[in-house]
C-alpha cells in the first residue's frame, strides 16, 4: 500500500479530542475509495475551534500516519469553525468565477478578515428572483491567520504540507455530492458545541441552519436524565407520615365488622 499511495495527499479530520485520518484513491467507477484509515484520541486542549497545540496535534498526526502504511506528503484538513467565525450574509448572484472576491470584499468591509488574510470557505445558494433582482445567500467560514498557521505547523512537525483547510460540515457535503444523483434529503452534521443542518434538493445544497447545541449538550442532558433515573431507584417513596417501608402488608378485613 505504501507504494500504491507514495506522495499522496490524505485527509485529516479534527473534532474536539478525536483525530481521524484516511487515505483514497482514484477509481474509474466511484471516483474515489477509501484505501486505509485511521484514529487517534488527542490530549485534551490539543485542538480547539480557535487554536491548535501544534507540537501535541504534530505528533498525533505522525502517529496516524504511520497507521495507515502510506507515504503521504501532503494533508487536506477539515475541522469545526467557531460560532463566532461563520457570517451569514446576502450578496447579488454574481457568476461563479466572481463569487469569492465579492465573499472576501464583504468579509474584509465587516472587518471579519484582515485586508489579504486570513482564510475563508463558503457556501453560495441563489434565491428566487425578487423584483427583478437576483439575490443570494452566502454562508462563510472564517480563520484567522494564526489558526492556520499553526495548523500548518502541527502538520510540519507530522512530517506533512498543508494542502487545504475546509470547514467539516462544508467538506461532508462535498463528498456527498460527489455520488450519484440523490433524492431530497437533509443532513445533520454535529460537532462539539454546534449543530449544522443541511437541506439538499439531491444534488445542491437550498438550506443551511447552525443549531446553537452539540454532543456537549446532549451529553449534559443524557447525564442529567441519567443521574435522575438514578436518584429516583435510589430514594425511598415518603409517605405523609415519613418514610414508608420496603414491604407494606395490610391488615387482614375483619368479616364481624
Amino acid at each position: 500500500m505504501a507504494n500504491e499511495l507514495r506522495g499522496q495527499s490524505i485527509g485529516l479530520y479534527l473534532n474536539g479530542d478525536l483525530l481521524v485520518a484516511v487515505a483514497c484513491q482514484p477509481t474509474p467507477r466511484h471516483g474515489v475509495k477509501i484505501a486505509a484509515r485511521a484514529s487517534a484520541v488527542l490530549p485534551r486542549g490539543a485542538v480547539t475551534t480557535l487554536s491548535a497545540d501544534p507540537l501535541a496535534l504534530g505528533q498525533a498526526i505522525r502517529k496516524v500516519v504511520r497507521q495507515l502504511g502510506v507515504r503521504a506528503t501532503e494533508a487536506s484538513v477539515a475541522l469545526p469553525v467557531a460560532s463566532d467565525s461563520l457570517r451569514a450574509l446576502r450578496l447579488p448572484d454574481v457568476p461563479m468565477v466572481e463569487r469569492r472576491t465579492l465573499v472576501r470584499g464583504e468579509l474584509e468591509e465587516l472587518n471579519v478578515l484582515p485586508l489579504g488574510g486570513g482564510a475563508f470557505d463558503f457556501l453560495w445558494t441563489p434565491l428566487p428572483p425578487e423584483g427583478g433582482r437576483r439575490q443570494a445567500e452566502v454562508v462563510a467560514y472564517v480563520l484567522q491567520d494564526s489558526q492556520v498557521d499553526s495548523l500548518r505547523e502541527a502538520l510540519r512537525v507530522g512530517g506533512l504540507q498543508l494542502s487545504t483547510i475546509e470547514p467539516a460540515n462544508l467538506a461532508a457535503l462535498r463528498a456527498y455530492r460527489q455520488g450519484a444523483p440523490r433524492q431530497a434529503e437533509a443532513i445533520l452534521h454535529v460537532a462539539e458545541n454546534h449543530a449544522d443542518l443541511s437541506l439538499l434538493d439531491g444534488e445542491k445544497v437550498r438550506l443551511l441552519r447552525r443549531i446553537p447545541a452539540g454532543w456537549a449538550e446532549l451529553k449534559r442532558r443524557l447525564d442529567t436524565v441519567a443521574g435522575t433515573e438514578r436518584e429516583s431507584r435510589e430514594m425511598p417513596a415518603e409517605t405523609p407520615g415519613g418514610i414508608a417501608p420496603d414491604i407494606f402488608v395490610p391488615p387482614p378485613l375483619d368479616p364481624t365488622a
